[in-house]
C-alpha cells in the first residue's frame, strides 16, 4: 500500500511537465536514477539524505527541492547539495583521491555545475584535493565582471575561515603547501552566509574545537548540518593541540550542533548531521557523543586537581566504559592520544616563578 502511494505521488509530481515549464529541469530523472542507485563498490559511497524532487505548486509550476547528499569516503564525509543554481561541496579529500572523487561528484551533480567549494578545516583529508574539485566547476559572476576575472570565472568559489588560509599558506608553524590549495574567499567573523539555491546557508567558526578554524555548515531549508571534525560516530574527537585544538572548543562546538538542531518524533529523526567521519545521525546521537567527552573530560580534570601524572591518569583507563565504542590502540588517532589531548586542555596551570631580587 505504502510504495502504491509513493508511486503515485512521484506519477502526480512528474505529471503534466510540459517543455512550456521554464523552471523544469530536464535532467531530473537522471538525478533520481543515479541516488536510488547509489554505486556499491568504489572508493566514494553515496548516502542521499535530502533527494533531488520536482514539487508542484498551487499554479501547476514545477520548482526544485534541493537535494543534500553525502559521499564517503576513505578518510571522511564530503557533503553535497545540489539545486537549480549549482551545486555546493563541503570539504574534499587527500591528493590521493582527487581524481576518483572529481569522477563520483560529476556523476552526482550532473548538469548541475559545482559552484561553491568549502573546506571546513586545513588537514589534508579536508583540503588537499579541493583544487582538483574547483577546477572542475564554474562561478557565477554578473555583469561584465566575468570578462575582467577571467582567471576564477573557470573555476568554482573555493571558501574557509581564514584561520585555513593562514595554515596552508605557511603563517604560524606550518610549512606553506601548494598555492592551489589555498583557498580564494575567507570569513574571519564568528558566522558567515549566503543565500543559494532558495536556500540561507550558514557557516559558523568553532574556535580550538578539532583546531582553530573548523566550520560548522547548516543547510536551512534541507535541515541539515555538516559537523566536521567535530563529530565523529567510530571514534572519540580528535583534538589537534599543535593547532590550537582544545576539548572545551569541541564541546563548545558540540553545544552548538545541538543549539541548531531539531529532533523529531520522540527524540527520532528531525535535522540531519553529518559528521566528519562515519554515518549521518540526529540531534540525540550528537547529545550522547557530546555528554560522553563531557563525561570523560571531567574524570581527566578530576584525577588532573589531585595531581596526578598523565602516564597515571592513562593507567587508570577513565574512558574505559567508551572504549568498546569510540576506543582505538592503532592508527592515526587512538585513545592514548585522546587522553593526552584532554588532559592538555585540563591540567592545573603550573605556578610561575618568582625571580630572585638582585
Amino acid at each position: 500500500m505504502k510504495s502504491s502511494l509513493l508511486a503515485a505521488v512521484a506519477a502526480l509530481a512528474l505529471a503534466g511537465t510540459a517543455a512550456a515549464q521554464p523552471s523544469r529541469q530536464p535532467a531530473l530523472e537522471d538525478q533520481l536514477a543515479y541516488a536510488a542507485q547509489a554505486p556499491k563498490a568504489g572508493t566514494f559511497q553515496l548516502i542521499p539524505l535530502r533527494v533531488l524532487q520536482e514539487v508542484r505548486g498551487q499554479e501547476g509550476m514545477i520548482t526544485i527541492q534541493n537535494g543534500i547528499y553525502v559521499l564517503q569516503g576513505p578518510d571522511g564525509n564530503v557533503t553535497v547539495q545540489i539545486g537549480p543554481e549549482g551545486s555546493v561541496v563541503i570539504d574534499s579529500a587527500r591528493k590521493a583521491q582527487a581524481a576518483e572523487l572529481v569522477a563520483a561528484l560529476k556523476a552526482l551533480v550532473g548538469p548541475h555545475t559545482i559552484r561553491f567549494v568549502f573546506t571546513t578545516n586545513g588537514d589534508p583529508e579536508r583540503a588537499e584535493a579541493a583544487y582538483d574539485v574547483r577546477k572542475s566547476g564554474k562561478a557565477i559572476f554578473g555583469g561584465n565582471v566575468a570578462g575582467q576575472a577571467s582567471d576564477l570565472a573557470g573555476e568554482a568559489v573555493h571558501m574557509s575561515h581564514q584561520a585555513v588560509l593562514d595554515r596552508l599558506s605557511g603563517i604560524g608553524k606550518d610549512k606553506a603547501v601548494d598555492e592551489t590549495e589555498w583557498p580564494k574567499e575567507t570569513y574571519a567573523e564568528e558566522d558567515y552566509d549566503f543565500h543559494f539555491n532558495d536556500e540561507g546557508v550558514q557557516f559558523f567558526h568553532a574556535p580550538a574545537a578539532h583546531t582553530d578554524g573548523d566550520s560548522v555548515v547548516f543547510f536551512r531549508r534541507s535541515d541539515v548540518v555538516v559537523a566536521g571534525d567535530l563529530w565523529d560516530t567510530g571514534a572519540y574527537p580528535r583534538i589537534d593541540t599543535a593547532h590550537g585544538g582544545t576539548v572545551q572548543g569541541v564541546l563548545d562546538g558540540l553545544n552548538h550542533v545541538v543549539e541548531l538542531t531539531i529532533p523529531g518524533n520522540k527524540q527520532e529523526g528531525g535535522t540531519l548531521v553529518v559528521p566528519g567521519r562515519g554515518r549521518p545521525g540526529d540531534e540525540a546521537e550528537v547529545v550522547e557523543y557530546r555528554d560522553m567527552v563531557t563525561i570523560i573530560r571531567d574524570r581527566i580534570k578530576d584525577m588532573a586537581d589531585k595531581g596526578m601524572t598523565l602516564d597515571q591518569i592513562k593507567a587508570a583507563k577513565p574512558s574505559f566504559d567508551y572504549d568498546g565504542r569510540y576506543g582505538s590502540t592503532t592508527g592515526p588517532w587512538t585513545t592514548d592520544m585522546f587522553i593526552s589531548a584532554v588532559y592538555e586542555g585540563v591540567k592545573p596551570a603550573r605556578p610561575q616563578r618568582r625571580r630572585a631580587a638582585r
